[in-house]
């Protein structure tokens, strides 16, 4: 499953290029970012999360349901949601179906950022 680019205004925010500092900027917002699965990529799934204080004390779990076809954005999390700038995330499928995807594969393209000179 490949998805293109995520665009957002996440880059007007970084500090700008001032004297001997280039500009800042996020390389994976221009990336193309795929992966192999995704909770609720085969429909309506129950993930659940374990949350923690501030202190990073854990304090139990957060469960919801995703399900990648559903009209409402909360429901879905796709591999997008790691590199748009917002406080979205992506979700692995869980291991409730099987061991299938006990491993899952994220790949991030880059491209070419630099000028390559021989």
């Amino acid at each position: 499953m490949t998805v293109s680019t995520a665009t957002t205004d996440y880059e007007q925010q970084l500090p700008k290029a001032s004297g001997l500092w280039p500009s800042f900027f996020n390389v994976a917002l221009r990336a193309t970012i795929s992966v192999n699965a995704t909770c609720g990529q085969t429909g309506r799934e129950e993930y659940c999360r374990l949350t923690t204080d501030g202190t990073g004390r854990s304090r139990g779990s957060q469960c919801g349901i995703c399900d990648a076809n559903n009209p409402d954005p909360e429901k879905r999390h796709p591999i997008t949601n790691i590199v748009d700038g917002t406080n979205s995330w992506w979700q692995s499928p869980t291991l409730q179906k099987g061991a299938k995807n006990d491993r899952v594969t994220i790949n991030l393209d880059l491209g070419q950022l630099g000028d390559k000179s021989i």
